[in-house]
């Protein structure tokens, strides 16, 4: 190509350039303005700040007296650092204030804009008058890339309230462009650069003992030093060390003689080991990947020996090892982001997950420059810069981008077996493959293919020091071109077929990123949008979250009221505050709506959707999307009504409360106050209530932790159930044909039961409770009655471990010990001990299944929702033998005369059940159904650490029985 189509070539591209940024200024500068007119902090007297920040005259005065003795906020957080307000306080007025005029903001951004256009034109006029032949491609890409950056961070931030990043970014940018103009100056390239090897290892060692010492960063991550990042210094002089040391050495390297091998045995250790010690200070993969791999790289390019391409792989893989194994800094937890992007136990390992969720709402067609929700991106301008582009711009931003880094390394690299000399050969292939290393490094953390990085994408991220050091790097590779003019037959082979190899391995990678960002953005944005994300909160507790995009514009739609089945309100909006008529009573279910209360929790969250007007999440997809264009209106919320029973809510919650403080705890004397119970419509699953104690007070912050208020006992709470578990082993019984087991003589208080399986012998001493003797021919009904712990484990030994565990999934128990543990606790499982574990809310349902006839429903909690028969684990005829056994046990068994009083029959099944929790009594458990003879309603009541059954949990269950029957 000719000098004078190079020029028209470049000035093309970069007219394109200027296009996209006088556009993209206009564009962003329409959906960054301002809706309101904020109050300035750096201006404003104190009696426009008393109203702005809610009439407080005091805190106003205070913050005039700040900004007088140390000067102007550089953004609202400002007041905040300087402990003026809280952060809750700044968020309930933010709004309301600002740094700067929106006429300042826009001005700087324009200011920005004729000052790039201005660079770009000026560096195009000169270097094509000093070099004419030059690459016309290199300039452009650098420029477009430089362009999405700025524009970028204008949208990313708030222009009147933050700090201006995009200005220190194009301030970066005119630096390096001042960089490449020094460049130009042709004394530099008479300078024997080659010789300098040593001085430039020794000004990257001086430097990272610098660091070492004076370095700072987040999470043990050094990375900062005296206001800019050395690294980025020590990589472009690592890249002219490498080229000084490879042009005098790479002949001898290709060598294979053993010779050789030895000469430069200890060079090569060095720089191997270099980027590793790196390592260990930066406590960051990413800087440590790119020099690590440009070294080897070059390696290849000069030798084409693949063993130190495997040595360096070992040796990285090493390194990563034992920094994942000693948690360098935040590594550990980037490794468990990248490997469980959507559930982990790491703190922060939502980042990750973060960033794809931006991608996939912005879709194809993106967001707009401004409009996405790339705020909800941690670090959206620097380490997810990617990711928040993808989301404003759309898969078109994702793909600029890496066809401009597939530009700039395949110009690059195409340089190498033209250039005047092997130093500049080695230079322009390491200043080559450090920008699309790094590229490539930070894209693949960003789509999940790599562990995220503390790198910056090339030109697009924020970070001055980075965007300098890479304009200087490719105005080195626009001189390196205006000098590579020689004939590349004269490049030794393996080094042709070195150099060959390593744009096939920069290329495949770059093609990956290209097809997973599109797919990222089209096939999977749905999906991923509304999938949820599993990781630590502030206190460390996992929970699911939901996309906050999503919550935000769900956030906009008037709420509706939650309803009991009665139409009274358990949730509801007055004055714009979100209130709880059932006050403690439903918390644990109903939940909050306020962030400020933890939430959103409960119902609040769950049913979030119907009430606000959505079929599903989808919908709110959908709006978030479309938010944007003309006409766009927000859905009306809805009511929505539950099963409960408001009334039956607070009697329930009344009589656990009660049953619990009539037990003493053990160790310290003081009242029980944990409990739960749950009562099911039989007919159709509905729950009509469901509560736990203790509780709290849903319009206040929970601040008490003693019992663990905030833990839903009624439907997660697990327990062991002891003997509330016998009528699904006798379920067992009567399907497997063996109803009519009895035991002869009837059981004694205590027996060595013995059985073998799997090969093993097992033995257990079982003993009934209070090691009640039973006489008499003992049959299933009398065992059930009398609660014998001795008949029902030969009922599991009869029965056999594999139908036990297939009867208690039917009736709903998910919580089941593992396989091997139903053979060696058989007999103890089958009366409820052992590993077993069960929720209120679910033995409620095995008396559901019972007093349905065997008919299993699905328990819900929507009046909305149809009953739905999930299994029939048992016949009509069994399971009516079962309803009668515990009919006979509030008559004539263990919880005989506790429901005298109830004006109705009730057939149940007392619980005590073993643990070693709390002070180590028994929990107290009564399960079962009323009426007896034609059941209306099933329930579960425990009292943890009640003692007996029919002590604590029967009598909570009797009024509650009595509240519903009223």
């Amino acid at each position: 190509m000719n000098p004078r189509r190079r020029r028209l070539t470049e000035a093309l591209l970069l007219f394109c350039t200027a296009l996209v940024l006088l556009l993209g200024t206009l564009l962003v500068s329409v959906a960054k303005m301002p809706s309101n007119v904020p109050v300035l902090v750096n201006s404003a007297p104190a009696s426009e700040l008393t109203k702005a920040l809610g009439g407080d005259a005091a805190l106003a005065q205070r913050v005039v007296a700040d900004r007088t003795k140390n000067g102007a906020f550089t953004d609202v957080d400002a007041l905040v650092r300087h402990k003026l307000l809280t952060p809750s306080q700044l968020k309930a007025v933010e709004l309301e204030l600002a740094v700067r005029t929106w006429g300042t903001a826009s001005a700087t951004l324009w200011l920005c804009t004729v000052g790039l256009l201005v660079m770009f034109l000026g560096l195009h006029l000169h270097i094509r008058r000093i070099w004419p032949l030059a690459d016309p491609y290199l300039l452009p890409c650098a420029a477009l890339l430089s362009v999405l950056g700025v524009l970028l961070l204008f949208g990313l931030k708030d222009p009147v309230r933050d700090r201006m990043a995009f200005f220190a970014q194009a301030q970066g940018v005119w630096l390096g462009g001042i960089g490449v103009f020094l460049l130009t100056i042709r004394r530099f390239w008479s300078l024997p650069l080659h010789r300098y090897g040593y001085l430039y290892v020794l000004s990257s060692l001086l430097l990272i003992v610098l660091l070492a010492i004076f370095g700072r960063g987040l999470g043990g991550v050094k990375l900062n030093l005296f206001g800019f990042q050395p690294v980025e210094l020590i990589k472009v002089l690592l890249a002219f060390f490498l080229a000084s040391y490879l042009a005098d050495r790479g002949r001898a390297l290709a060598d294979t003689s053993a010779q050789a091998r030895r000469a430069d045995l200890y060079p090569l250790l060095a720089m191997y080991a270099l980027p590793l010690a790196l390592f260990a200070l930066l406590k960051d993969l990413g800087p440590v990947l790119v020099l690590f791999g440009t070294f080897v790289a070059l390696l290849y390019v000069v030798t084409s020996r693949g063993a130190f391409v495997w040595l360096g792989l070992v040796a990285l893989g090493l390194g990563g090892w034992i920094g994942y194994v000693l948690e360098f800094g935040v590594f550990r937890t980037r490794v468990e982001m990248w490997l469980h992007p959507w559930e982990n136990a790491a703190p922060g390992g939502d980042q990750l997950a973060l960033g794809l969720w931006g991608m996939a709402t912005g879709g194809a067609t993106g967001a707009g420059l401004g409009r996405g929700g790339t705020g909800f991106i941690p670090r959206g301008g620097s380490d997810l810069a990617f990711s928040a582009l993808a989301e404003d711009v759309g898969v078109l931003g994702p793909l600029v981008v890496l066809l401009c880094l597939g530009v700039i390394f395949w110009r690059g690299l195409a340089l190498v077996p033209r250039t005047r000399s092997e130093f500049e050969r080695y230079l322009a292939a390491g200043l080559t493959t450090l920008i699309g290393l790094q590229g490539l490094v930070i894209i693949c953390g960003c789509l999940g293919l790599l562990p995220l990085t503390g790198i910056s994408l090339p030109l697009v991220a924020y970070g001055k020091s980075a965007v300098v050091m890479t304009w200087v790097s490719i105005g080195l590779l626009l001189g390196i071109s205006q000098r590579a003019q020689h004939d590349p037959e004269l490049v030794p082979p393996y080094v042709h077929k070195g150099l060959s190899r390593l744009t096939l391995a920069l290329t495949v990678p770059l093609l990956v990123c290209v097809v997973t960002a599109f797919a990222a953005q089209t096939v999977l944005a749905n999906t991923r949008a509304l999938q949820l994300i599993k990781t630590p909160d502030a206190d460390k507790a996992i929970r699911a979250h939901r996309n906050p995009r999503l919550l935000a514009i769900a956030n906009q739609i008037p709420r509706g009221s939650l309803l009991d089945r009665k139409g009274k309100p358990l949730a509801k909006t007055v004055e714009g505050k979100r209130v709880y008529p059932l006050g403690p009573a439903g918390a644990h279910l109903i939940g909050v709506l306020s962030p400020a209360l933890g939430g959103p929790t409960g119902f609040e969250e769950s049913l979030a959707a119907p009430l606000q007007g959505m079929s599903d999440w989808g919908q709110a997809l959908a709006l978030w999307r479309a938010k944007d264009a003309p006409g766009f209106t927000l859905p009306q919320g809805k009511d929505v009504k539950l099963t409960l029973d408001a009334d039956l809510q607070e009697a329930t919650l009344k009589a656990i409360v009660r049953a619990a403080g009539r037990v003493k705890d053990k160790k310290t004397g003081k009242p029980k106050r944990a409990g739960a119970a749950v009562v099911i419509d039989i007919a159709t699953g509905g729950v009509l209530a469901a509560v736990t104690a203790p509780t709290y007070d849903p319009s206040q912050p929970v601040t008490e932790t003693d019992g663990s208020p905030q833990v839903n006992r009624a439907t997660s709470g697990l327990y062991p159930p002891g003997s509330a578990f016998k009528p699904v082993t006798a379920a067992a019984l009567l399907k497997a044909g063996k109803g009519n087991l009895k035991l002869s003589g009837g059981t004694g208080g205590r027996e060595t039961v013995r059985w073998k399986a799997g090969g093993k012998s097992y033995s257990r001493s079982i003993t009934n409770d209070d090691g009640e003797a039973l006489g008499g021919s003992l049959s299933l009904t009398e065992a059930l009655v009398h609660s014998s712990n001795i008949y029902f484990a030969h009922a599991g030994l009869e029965v056999g471990a594999e139908a036990l565990q297939e009867m208690s999934g039917q009736f709903g128990l998910t919580h089941l010990p593992v396989a091997d543990r139903w053979t060696s606790e058989l007999p103890d499982l089958a009366y409820g001990q052992g590993s077993l574990l069960v929720t209120p809310l679910e033995l409620a349902g095995t008396m559901q299944t019972i007093a349905a006839g065997g008919t299993r429903r699905k328990l819900h909690f929507v009046e909305s929702d149809k009953p739905e028969t999930l299994a029939t684990p048992i016949t009509p005829e069994q399971a009516a033998v079962i309803a009668r056994a515990l009919a006979g046990v509030t008559e004539r068994g263990t919880a005989r005369g506790v429901f005298s009083s109830v004006p109705f029959s009730v057939a149940g099944k007392t619980g005590t059940a073993q643990t070693g929790n709390g002070d180590k009594q028994s929990h107290s458990w009564f399960v079962g159904f009323a009426p007896a003879r034609a059941p209306k309603i099933a329930f579960a009541v425990i009292i943890e650490n009640g003692g007996y059954g029919a002590k604590s949990a029967a009598p909570a269950a009797r009024e509650i029985l009595k509240a519903w029957g009223k």
